[in-house]
């Protein structure tokens, strides 16, 4: 990997923007990975945390691909 520390903020943007386009499809899966799974159990705590009762409601804000809403 290059560093890129020199690069103007331009080129770092193309970067980043570049990285994400090509991970978008395969984030969630990718995450199973990275996480070894783990990412389940915590999406589960952190729902559990909530102590949601029927008729609450909740906005998601920024929440990547969704797969916790």
């Amino acid at each position: 990997m290059t560093q890129r520390w020199n690069e103007s903020n331009e080129a770092k943007s193309g970067y980043v923007n570049d990285l994400f386009s090509a991970l978008a499809g395969r984030y969630n899966v990718m995450t199973d990975v990275w996480t070894f799974g783990l990412h389940r159990l915590w999406k589960r705590q952190a729902m559990e945390l909530l102590a949601l009762r029927p008729g609450d409601r909740v906005l998601d804000v920024a929440t990547g691909t969704g797969d916790l809403a």
